[in-house]
């Protein structure tokens, strides 16, 4: 698992498929799906007779490529009001931090 400022890129090896979680606090998830297919340049080693070339790019891992290669995901607010609290000492060092979720009252006319 990885984390980290956004814009952000990461190199991922071809041979696995992968799921993407963004999150942030405040906002729902989201996931994306990054699949693996076959370069069609593969099949070019293969039809003009270059099989070395054709069994270089699977044994290298460039035979596959990644889709999508570029991952742009919009972030929606989430339903859900999170507040942090923390326990101080004395020195303002944290003792203990946990989150609550809010929940407004109900309101009556």
């Amino acid at each position: 698992m990885s984390s980290g400022a956004l814009p952000a890129s990461v190199s991922l090896p071809r041979k696995n498929e992968y799921q993407l979680d963004v999150s942030l606090d405040g906002y729902e998830t989201q996931t994306v799906a990054i699949t693996r297919g076959t370069n069609g340049w593969v099949w070019g080693n293969l039809i003009f007779g270059w099989i070395v070339g054709f069994i270089i790019d699977f044994a290298t891992g460039s035979a596959y490529k990644l889709e999508p290669s570029v991952v742009d995901v919009e972030l929606e607010r989430g339903q859900e009001l999170v507040a942090v609290v923390r326990f101080l000492n004395q020195d303002r060092r944290v003792l203990q931090e946990s989150r609550l979720v809010m929940v407004p009252l109900a309101t009556t006319r």
